[in-house]
This record gives C-alpha cells, structure tokens and sequence, in this order.
C-alpha cells in the first residue's frame, strides 16, 4: 500500500516539494536520481513507513512493464516545477543571441541573460548586504562580468565558446521542465544536464586559454595591450570566488611539472608561467584586508 502511495502521489501539486527542489537540488538530476531523490523526500515528509517496491526494481520481463517504464521515463519533467517567467527570458535571450551576433549585440543579450537569472534566484536587486552577499557568489554575476569585459576591451571574439558554455548551465533544466518542447529535445537536453559540472569545469578551462589567447594575440599586433592586464586582473578575482577556476590552474601547474620541468630551454620558461599561476594565487593567500573588496 505504501508504494502505491508514492505511486499516487502527485509531486507537480506539491508545493513543498517542489520548493524543495527548487531551492535544494543542485545540480538537477538525471531521471534515475530524481526518482531516488523523490522516494527519499516522500519518506521523510509524507510516509516514513514507505519502502520501494524490490520487485520494481528487478529486471521486467513483461512487455506491458516495459511500456508503462517507458511512458514513466518519457514524462520526465511533469513532476517538476515549471521554469519561472524568468528562466524563460534568459533561455530566450540565449537563444535569441545567437542570430543577435549578425548585428553584433550577442553580449549585450546575454548579459541581459545573466540578469534575469540573478533576479530569478535572488529577486530584484537591493542595495544592502545581506542581498549581495550570496549574489557575489553566484555564476549569473560572474559570468555577467565576463561578458561586460569583452563588451569594453578592444579585442576579438575569443569569449564565444566560454560564454555558450556558460548558457549550457541554465538552459538544459529549462527545456526539461517546459512543456514546449519535443520529447527528442529533452532527451537530449537531460544528457547536457547530466554533464552540467563537466561544463562548468570546460568553461574555466576554456577562460583560463583565452587568457594566455590574448596574450599571444597582444604580441602579434591583433590586440590592445590593456586587453590582457584587465583580463587576468579579472581572472584573479575570478580564482578566489570559484571553484573551477582554482582546479583548472591546479591542473596547468601539475601538467606543466610533469611535462615541462628539466626540459632543456623550455623548463626555464614554464619557470616563470609557473610564477605567474603563482601570482594568480596570491589574492586568495593575502591575509591584509583589500581596499577593493566588496566585503
């Protein structure tokens, strides 16, 4: 009886669940996790006698299983809470940037992108602290950041592959919950969903490049040589608020080691990239308190 239970339970009318989802599950689950997660909550807020079924979970070898399965994992997303109108706007202003970049306004849509993200989880900015302290740290910000220095430097379009990495984050869940699309489209999105920490660690890595881009760009004569002292200023910022990017010059500095070190003529050169990783390190290591810090 308990299982039928869960079974009957409608978890899109639930608003405890769905606020629990909303506010607690990150990154969102594939199908499988979600069903696990699902059957977790129930137990602890509606039933706590409740056990899954072991036989449903048996290998089936009833075609009629198969299908009832079938129909199961292809609703995926009807339990879950639809996307806010403002998760909508920013999937909307990603996409619309794509044509946007014939007339050269990609950024400023995906900036606006970032916006409506930051006021979907953290409603309309406040000038006050408590506000603002959990926005420093969120992806929307730093990426919104990102965008608005290549929208002012002198530069070329080295930003494209992290900014559309970075739109990868937000918009699988969306086309997931939304009822607006193809069984084909979420299926696919659910596989960019399942890789979301993949993604954000392809994005640091990739922001890391465009970095060292930029600096190979300067030397030929393609870019202004302001371009990279602003960027790894901001990529220093970037070091001591997000995780990825310390884990991606961990790794440089690991593969440099192993492959660079003792190299005659080139180990003294990744000596000094090596002092210059170091030196990214260093705002996170500063114990003296920034005159420049928010906080």
């Amino acid at each position: 009886m308990a299982t039928k239970g869960f079974e009957s339970f409608d978890f899109s009318k639930s608003q405890e669940w769905l606020n629990y989802y909303e506010n607690n599950v990150y990154p969102k689950p594939d199908y499988a996790r979600l069903q696990k997660l699902k059957q977790k909550w129930y137990k602890e807020h509606i039933d706590k006698y409740y056990n899954p079924d072991p036989v449903s979970h048996g290998p089936q070898t009833n075609p009629s299983q198969n299908q009832g399965s079938s129909r199961t994992g292809q609703a995926y997303g009807s339990s879950l809470p639809q996307p806010s109108s403002m998760q909508k706007l920013q999937t909307l202003l990603f996409f619309l940037s794509v044509p946007a970049m014939f007339f050269g306004k990609t950024l400023h849509l995906i900036i606006c992108g970032h916006l409506a993200g930051i006021i979907h989880y953290h409603n309309m900015p406040k000038m006050n602290l408590e506000y603002w302290k959990p926005v420093v740290s969120d992806d929307n910000l730093h990426s919104i950041a990102f965008a608005l220095l290549f929208l002012v430097l002198p530069t070329n379009a080295l930003w494209v592959i992290p900014v559309y990495l970075g739109t990868l984050v937000y918009v699988p869940d969306v086309i997931i919950r939304s009822a607006y699309f193809p069984q084909k489209i979420k299926d696919l999105a659910n596989k960019f969903e399942r890789k979301k920490l993949m993604i954000l660690q392809s994005r640091a890595d990739c922001e890391a490049w465009v970095g060292f881009g930029l600096i190979i760009f300067t030397i030929l004569g393609y870019s202004h040589w302001i371009s990279p002292i602003i960027y790894w200023q901001y990529t220093r910022m970037r070091y001591m608020l997000n995780h990825f990017t310390k884990i991606t010059f961990a790794n440089i500095r690991a593969k440099g080691d192993q492959m660079l070190t003792n190299k005659p003529g080139i180990g003294m050169v990744w000596e000094k990239l090596k002092y210059f990783c170091n030196w990214l390190c260093t705002v996170e290591a500063n114990p003296q308190p920034s005159s420049c810090q928010i906080f």
